[in-house]
C-alpha cells in the first residue's frame, strides 16, 4: 500500500508541475483522435479501482489491480514523454563528445558490437523486435504479477518506474545527445538506427519554436542520456524474477532489449550503463516508501523511551 501510495502522490505531483511547466515553456497538447486514445487507456485503468469498487473490484481484484497497474505505468510514461520535451525545448547544444569522453575506452567498441549485431541479421532483427517489447510489456507483465497475487511488487514496480523516469528526465536537461549511430555512422547508412536518429530534429524543432504541440500520437524518444530503456529493462527483470515460470519469459526478452539499446537504440554505451544505474537506484529509493514510516515510528518509540 505504501507503494502506491508514493507512486500515486508522484504521478499527481508531476502533473501538477507539467500543468504550470507547459504553457511556460510555450507548449501545448494536440488532441487529435490519437491523443485522446492515447490517454483513454490509462485514464480509464486509474478510474476502475475506483469506479468498480463495491462491483467488479470486489469479484476480480486480480483483474482490477493488473488493469489500475498498467494504466499507472502507461500513465506515467506519457507524464516521462510530456515532460522531456518540455526540457528539450529549453536545452542548447549536444553532449555528444562528454559523453564519449565519460565512456572513454569503452565507446571505441560500439562501432564493433554494432557491426556484430547489425550486419547478422539472424540477431538483429531479434533484438529489433525486442527493444520495440518496451510498449507492450508493461501491460503483459502488470498482468502476470497481478495473476499471481504479487501485488506489493508490481507496486513497487510501478514507483520504481516513475522514479527512474524523473531521474532520467532530470539529467536529460543536462545532457541532451544526438546517438551513436549518429557520431559513428554515415547519414544515409542504410542500417542506421532510427530509434536513435529521428529525435534529434524533434529537439531541434522545439529549440527553434518550429514544434509548439505535442501530438500524444506521435511522441518521439528523446532521452539519450541516462537510456530509459536499458532502466527499464532491469526493471523488468527484477520484477519478473519471482514470477514463477513467467520469469523464463520476460528475462530473455528484456536482457535482448538490453543488448539491442546500443545497436536498435543507437545509444553510447556510457548512456546504457547510466540507465543500468538509474535502474539500481530507484530500486533502493522504493525501499524509503516502505520502510520510511516504519524507521519514522521506531524513531519516536526510542524519543518515548
Amino acid at each position: 500500500m505504501a507503494y502506491r501510495q508514493a507512486a500515486t502522490a508522484v504521478a499527481i505531483a508531476w502533473i501538477a508541475l507539467l500543468a504550470v511547466a507547459m504553457p511556460a515553456a510555450g507548449l501545448s497538447l494536440a488532441l487529435g483522435p490519437l491523443a485522446i486514445a492515447a490517454l483513454l487507456f490509462p485514464l480509464l485503468a486509474l478510474a476502475t479501482p475506483h469506479l468498480t469498487r463495491r462491483g467488479l473490484a470486489a469479484r476480480r481484484p486480480r483483474l482490477v489491480a493488473a488493469i489500475g497497474s498498467a494504466g499507472m505505468l502507461a500513465g506515467v510514461s506519457l507524464l516521462g514523454a510530456i515532460t522531456s520535451y518540455i526540457i528539450a525545448a529549453s536545452t542548447t547544444g549536444w553532449a555528444d563528445a562528454q559523453l564519449i569522453a565519460l565512456g572513454g575506452p569503452l565507446e571505441s567498441w560500439w562501432p564493433a558490437y554494432w557491426r556484430v549485431f547489425e550486419l547478422n541479421r539472424w540477431i538483429g532483427v531479434p533484438l529489433g523486435w525486442a527493444y520495440l517489447s518496451i510498449f507492450f510489456t508493461p501491460t503483459l507483465l502488470a498482468a502476470a504479477m497481478a495473476w499471481r497475487g504479487q501485488q506489493a511488487r508490481l507496486d513497487r514496480l510501478v514507483l520504481a518506474f516513475a522514479l527512474a523516469l524523473l531521474v532520467t528526465n532530470a539529467l536529460f536537461a543536462f545532457a541532451p545527445a544526438t546517438s551513436a549511430g549518429a557520431h559513428f555512422l554515415a547519414p544515409d547508412d542504410p542500417l542506421m538506427p532510427q530509434p536513435g536518429f529521428m529525435h534529434i530534429a524533434v529537439i531541434e524543432a522545439l529549440r527553434e519554436g518550429r514544434l509548439t504541440t505535442i501530438d500524444l500520437g506521435a511522441l518521439c524518444g528523446l532521452i539519450a542520456f541516462p537510456s530509459f530503456h536499458a532502466a527499464t529493462a532491469v526493471l523488468f527483470i527484477w520484477a519478473s524474477w519471482t514470477s514463477g515460470w513467467m520469469r523464463f519469459v520476460f528475462v530473455p526478452v528484456n536482457l535482448m532489449m538490453l543488448a539491442a539499446t546500443p545497436t536498435t537504440g543507437g545509444h553510447y554505451l556510457i548512456e546504457c550503463i547510466a540507465g543500468i544505474l538509474v535502474a539500481a537506484s530507484a530500486l533502493g529509493a522504493t525501499r524509503l516508501a516502505a520502510h520510511g514510516p516504519r524507521i519514522r515510528w521506531r524513531a519516536r518509540a526510542m524519543a518515548a523511551t
